[in-house]
Protein backbone atom coordinates (compact mmCIF):
# COMPACT_ATOMS: atom_id res chain seq x y z
CA UNK A 1 0.00 0.00 0.00
CA UNK A 2 2.76 2.26 0.89
CA UNK A 3 4.78 1.80 -2.03
CA UNK A 4 1.58 2.19 -4.76
CA UNK A 5 1.29 5.71 -2.64
CA UNK A 6 4.70 6.66 -3.03
CA UNK A 7 4.80 6.22 -6.80
CA UNK A 8 1.87 7.81 -7.29
CA UNK A 9 2.55 11.24 -5.51
CA UNK A 10 6.00 11.13 -5.59
CA UNK A 11 6.42 9.42 -2.23
CA UNK A 12 4.14 12.22 -0.70
CA UNK A 13 0.87 10.92 0.82
CA UNK A 14 -2.12 13.46 -0.59
CA UNK A 15 -3.63 15.80 1.89
CA UNK A 16 -5.93 14.55 4.20
CA UNK A 17 -4.93 11.33 4.30
CA UNK A 18 -2.75 8.79 6.89
CA UNK A 19 -1.31 5.41 6.77
CA UNK A 20 -3.68 4.13 8.87
CA UNK A 21 -6.66 1.64 7.64
CA UNK A 22 -9.93 1.06 9.24
CA UNK A 23 -11.65 -2.35 8.86
CA UNK A 24 -14.31 -2.16 11.18
CA UNK A 25 -16.67 0.33 13.37
CA UNK A 26 -16.12 1.76 16.51
CA UNK A 27 -19.89 1.30 17.83
CA UNK A 28 -21.88 -2.37 17.36
CA UNK A 29 -24.58 -3.17 19.52
CA UNK A 30 -27.13 -5.60 19.58
CA UNK A 31 -29.98 -5.85 22.37
CA UNK A 32 -32.79 -8.23 22.14
CA UNK A 33 -36.20 -8.89 24.12
CA UNK A 34 -37.98 -12.28 24.38
CA UNK A 35 -41.13 -12.58 26.24
CA UNK A 36 -42.80 -15.99 26.83
CA UNK A 37 -46.10 -16.40 28.74
CA UNK A 38 -47.94 -19.56 29.63
CA UNK A 39 -52.04 -18.63 28.56
CA UNK A 40 -53.80 -22.17 29.20
CA UNK A 41 -52.11 -24.90 30.71
CA UNK A 42 -54.58 -27.44 32.77
CA UNK A 43 -51.97 -28.94 35.05
CA UNK A 44 -50.58 -25.74 35.99
CA UNK A 45 -54.02 -24.78 37.45
CA UNK A 46 -54.41 -27.78 38.92
CA UNK A 47 -50.66 -27.72 40.99
CA UNK A 48 -51.98 -24.17 42.02
CA UNK A 49 -55.19 -25.69 43.70
CA UNK A 50 -52.41 -28.64 44.91
CA UNK A 51 -50.50 -25.75 46.26
CA UNK A 52 -53.13 -23.75 48.20
CA UNK A 53 -54.68 -27.21 49.83
CA UNK A 54 -51.51 -28.19 50.51
CA UNK A 55 -50.62 -25.03 52.64
CA UNK A 56 -53.64 -26.01 54.37
CA UNK A 57 -52.88 -29.45 55.04
CA UNK A 58 -49.36 -28.20 56.49
CA UNK A 59 -51.25 -25.46 58.74
CA UNK A 60 -53.82 -28.69 60.04
CA UNK A 61 -50.80 -31.15 60.43
CA UNK A 62 -49.36 -28.46 62.68
CA UNK A 63 -52.47 -28.39 64.86
CA UNK A 64 -52.71 -32.11 64.52
CA UNK A 65 -48.99 -32.93 66.18
CA UNK A 66 -49.91 -30.30 69.22
CA UNK A 67 -52.70 -31.89 69.82
CA UNK A 68 -50.88 -35.15 69.75
CA UNK A 69 -48.24 -33.62 72.27
CA UNK A 70 -51.10 -32.13 74.34
CA UNK A 71 -52.58 -35.85 74.93
CA UNK A 72 -49.17 -37.15 75.72
CA UNK A 73 -47.98 -34.34 78.18
CA UNK A 74 -51.73 -35.23 79.59
CA UNK A 75 -51.37 -38.88 79.52
CA UNK A 76 -48.14 -38.80 81.62
CA UNK A 77 -49.06 -35.76 83.95
CA UNK A 78 -52.32 -38.18 85.47
CA UNK A 79 -51.07 -41.08 86.94
CA UNK A 80 -49.23 -39.26 89.07
CA UNK A 81 -51.95 -37.15 90.25
CA UNK A 82 -53.95 -40.74 90.71
CA UNK A 83 -50.77 -42.07 92.48
CA UNK A 84 -50.96 -39.12 94.89
CA UNK A 85 -54.27 -39.03 95.74
CA UNK A 86 -54.44 -43.30 96.27
CA UNK A 87 -51.74 -42.30 98.71
CA UNK A 88 -53.62 -39.85 100.34
CA UNK A 89 -56.49 -42.43 101.13
CA UNK A 90 -54.05 -44.88 102.14
CA UNK A 91 -51.99 -42.48 104.72
CA UNK A 92 -55.77 -42.09 106.37
CA UNK A 93 -56.27 -45.96 106.42
CA UNK A 94 -52.65 -46.25 108.18
CA UNK A 95 -53.42 -43.40 110.59
CA UNK A 96 -56.71 -45.09 111.38
CA UNK A 97 -55.50 -48.50 111.72
CA UNK A 98 -52.50 -47.52 114.26
CA UNK A 99 -54.94 -46.42 116.31
CA UNK A 100 -56.91 -48.85 116.20
CA UNK A 101 -54.06 -51.04 117.23
CA UNK A 102 -53.04 -49.04 119.77
CA UNK A 103 -56.65 -49.48 121.45
CA UNK A 104 -56.80 -52.59 120.86
CA UNK A 105 -53.46 -53.17 122.23
CA UNK A 106 -54.55 -51.66 125.14
CA UNK A 107 -58.09 -53.76 125.45
CA UNK A 108 -55.58 -56.45 125.17
CA UNK A 109 -53.67 -55.69 128.35
CA UNK A 110 -56.57 -55.46 130.39
CA UNK A 111 -57.95 -58.37 128.90
CA UNK A 112 -61.11 -58.21 127.64
CA UNK A 113 -60.05 -59.38 123.69
CA UNK A 114 -57.52 -62.39 122.38
CA UNK A 115 -54.18 -61.68 120.87
CA UNK A 116 -55.87 -62.83 117.42
CA UNK A 117 -57.29 -59.60 117.78
CA UNK A 118 -54.07 -57.86 118.12
CA UNK A 119 -51.78 -59.82 115.24
CA UNK A 120 -54.77 -59.74 112.87
CA UNK A 121 -54.73 -55.25 113.33
CA UNK A 122 -50.67 -55.74 112.82
CA UNK A 123 -50.27 -57.51 110.05
CA UNK A 124 -53.44 -55.50 108.08
CA UNK A 125 -51.06 -52.69 109.34
CA UNK A 126 -47.96 -54.33 107.60
CA UNK A 127 -49.62 -54.88 104.44
CA UNK A 128 -50.76 -51.17 104.02
CA UNK A 129 -47.30 -49.90 105.09
CA UNK A 130 -46.01 -52.35 102.41
CA UNK A 131 -48.55 -51.16 100.21
CA UNK A 132 -47.30 -47.60 100.79
CA UNK A 133 -44.07 -48.27 99.74
CA UNK A 134 -44.93 -49.85 96.15
CA UNK A 135 -47.14 -46.44 95.91
CA UNK A 136 -44.04 -44.24 96.87
CA UNK A 137 -42.20 -45.97 94.37
CA UNK A 138 -44.94 -45.91 91.75
CA UNK A 139 -44.95 -42.23 92.05
CA UNK A 140 -41.04 -41.77 91.12
CA UNK A 141 -41.71 -43.29 88.15
CA UNK A 142 -44.53 -41.54 87.37
CA UNK A 143 -42.47 -38.41 87.49
CA UNK A 144 -39.27 -39.81 85.52
CA UNK A 145 -42.02 -40.11 82.87
CA UNK A 146 -43.46 -36.98 83.25
CA UNK A 147 -40.09 -35.14 82.87
CA UNK A 148 -38.99 -37.37 80.32
CA UNK A 149 -42.49 -36.61 78.18
CA UNK A 150 -41.93 -32.58 79.05
CA UNK A 151 -37.88 -32.56 78.94
CA UNK A 152 -37.97 -30.85 82.39
CA UNK A 153 -34.43 -30.28 83.50
CA UNK A 154 -32.42 -32.99 85.28
CA UNK A 155 -31.37 -31.00 87.92
CA UNK A 156 -34.22 -29.91 89.49
CA UNK A 157 -37.08 -31.24 91.22
CA UNK A 158 -40.44 -31.64 89.69
CA UNK A 159 -43.38 -30.26 92.10
CA UNK A 160 -47.05 -31.48 91.48
CA UNK A 161 -49.45 -28.70 92.99
CA UNK A 162 -52.63 -30.03 91.39
CA UNK A 163 -54.89 -33.16 92.27
CA UNK A 164 -58.04 -34.89 90.70
CA UNK A 165 -60.83 -33.00 92.76
CA UNK A 166 -59.56 -29.63 91.14
CA UNK A 167 -59.84 -30.78 87.65
CA UNK A 168 -62.66 -32.60 88.20
CA UNK A 169 -64.28 -29.17 89.68
CA UNK A 170 -62.80 -27.35 86.68
CA UNK A 171 -64.48 -29.97 84.03
CA UNK A 172 -68.07 -29.09 82.60
CA UNK A 173 -70.42 -31.49 82.66
CA UNK A 174 -70.83 -31.69 79.17
CA UNK A 175 -67.64 -32.24 78.98
CA UNK A 176 -67.38 -35.27 81.20
CA UNK A 177 -71.05 -36.67 79.70
CA UNK A 178 -71.09 -35.28 76.11
CA UNK A 179 -69.93 -37.74 73.37
CA UNK A 180 -66.81 -36.70 71.27
CA UNK A 181 -67.83 -35.44 67.71
CA UNK A 182 -64.76 -37.13 66.17
CA UNK A 183 -65.69 -34.73 62.63
CA UNK A 184 -64.37 -31.86 64.90
CA UNK A 185 -61.10 -33.96 65.57
CA UNK A 186 -58.11 -32.39 63.73
CA UNK A 187 -57.01 -36.12 62.81
CA UNK A 188 -60.07 -36.87 60.89
CA UNK A 189 -59.71 -33.12 59.16
CA UNK A 190 -55.82 -34.01 58.32
CA UNK A 191 -57.00 -37.31 56.49
CA UNK A 192 -59.60 -35.40 54.72
CA UNK A 193 -57.02 -33.04 53.59
CA UNK A 194 -54.66 -36.02 52.52
CA UNK A 195 -57.87 -37.89 50.19
CA UNK A 196 -58.32 -34.11 48.61
CA UNK A 197 -54.54 -33.86 47.82
CA UNK A 198 -54.45 -37.16 46.37
CA UNK A 199 -57.60 -36.22 44.41
CA UNK A 200 -55.97 -33.42 43.21
CA UNK A 201 -52.92 -35.34 42.10
CA UNK A 202 -54.88 -37.46 39.87
CA UNK A 203 -56.25 -34.25 37.95
CA UNK A 204 -52.87 -33.06 37.76
CA UNK A 205 -51.41 -35.76 35.98
CA UNK A 206 -54.75 -36.57 33.90
CA UNK A 207 -54.38 -32.33 32.94
CA UNK A 208 -50.48 -33.53 31.85
CA UNK A 209 -52.14 -35.28 28.37
CA UNK A 210 -54.05 -32.10 27.39
CA UNK A 211 -53.04 -29.68 24.99
CA UNK A 212 -51.45 -26.36 26.36
CA UNK A 213 -51.39 -22.71 24.43
CA UNK A 214 -48.17 -20.21 25.46
CA UNK A 215 -47.42 -16.61 24.04
CA UNK A 216 -44.40 -16.13 22.34
CA UNK A 217 -43.04 -12.32 21.52
CA UNK A 218 -39.71 -11.61 21.01
CA UNK A 219 -37.62 -8.06 19.68
CA UNK A 220 -34.17 -7.07 18.75
CA UNK A 221 -32.10 -4.24 17.84
CA UNK A 222 -28.85 -3.87 16.18
CA UNK A 223 -26.65 -0.71 15.66
CA UNK A 224 -23.57 -0.03 14.21
CA UNK A 225 -21.59 2.94 13.74
CA UNK A 226 -18.71 5.22 14.45
CA UNK A 227 -21.12 8.15 16.86
CA UNK A 228 -22.44 6.92 19.81
CA UNK A 229 -24.26 10.06 19.76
Amino acid sequence: FDEIVKAGNNGMLPEGYTRQAQFALRNNFDMGLNLNSLIVDGSYLKALKAARVYRDYVGQELITEERKLYNKVREAYLPPLIVQESMKMLDKNITNLEKMLDETQKTYDAGFVEQLDVDRLELSLANLRTERKNLSRQLQLTLNFLEFTIGFPQDEELVISDNIESLLQEATGEELTEAPNYYNRPEYKLAEMGIQLNEINVDVIKAGYLPSLNGLASYSYSYQGNQLF
